[in-house]
């Protein structure tokens, strides 16, 4: 029997946001708002994702933009989890690099080939089209590697991607960096998945230019 890959998929998203909503719903907002430093207000958590207003329903937990548009499974289950089990705090202005957070060491390799390598390999020959990708984002150049630039995912939670362009010697290669307070509102795993939601974002933005 021949599988359907788009089902699959569609479970791998379906099943976990179900549980999350599930949870989520059972919970008290203003606990949540307390515990996680996230405004609360009108029935909805508020957030900045990426230089847009983003908000998560409760107790639906739909993620919505601030233009009505669904912001989709993904990013909600990201976000329920960030209320329900983080919290921000503010940045000290040092990065770190993944392995460094907690359990870091144990999944970088994963990371490295679902993040590093996929931020290298795509933008490594067309330094430009990163820029334009990581400007359009709400991305603030740092001046560092060939190309680089710190963006603010979310409420003061930073970013920083560093490019080094390919050469006749050496292929691309990347870097990606996390402010400091990335370990108290993620843990290891939720930060290699944001970081592909801003890859892909990014990729999004590059296919409409």
């Amino acid at each position: 029997m021949k599988m359907d890959n788009k089902n699959i998929a569609n479970n791998k998203i379906n099943a976990p946001y179900e549980y999350y909503k599930n949870v989520f719903s059972q919970k008290d907002p203003l606990s949540m708002s307390n515990s996680s430093n996230v405004e609360f207000s009108e029935g909805r958590f508020c957030f900045r994702m990426l230089s847009k207003e983003i908000f998560l329903l409760w107790p639906d937990m739909n993620a919505v933009y601030a233009d009505g548009n669904d912001a989709g499974k993904s990013k909600a289950i990201l976000l329920a989890r960030l209320v329900m089990q983080g919290r921000i705090t503010s940045f000290s202005g040092r990065f770190l690099a993944y392995r460094q957070m907690p359990w870091g060491s144990v999944y970088e390799r994963q990371f490295d080939g679902r993040c590093v390598k996929r931020l290298a390999y795509t933008y490594g020959r067309n330094l430009e089209l990163f820029k334009k990708a990581c400007s359009a984002i709400g991305g603030t150049a740092c001046g560092k590697a060939d190309a680089s630039f710190d963006i603010e995912f979310l409420n003061g939670l930073f970013l920083r991607f560093l490019l080094w362009e390919a050469d006749e010697e050496f292929p691309p290669s990347a870097q990606i960096l996390f402010s400091d307070n990335f370990e108290n509102a993620f843990n290891a795993e939720d930060m290699a998945i944001l970081v592909e939601i801003v890859i892909n974002d990014m990729k999004n933005i590059v296919n409409n230019l």
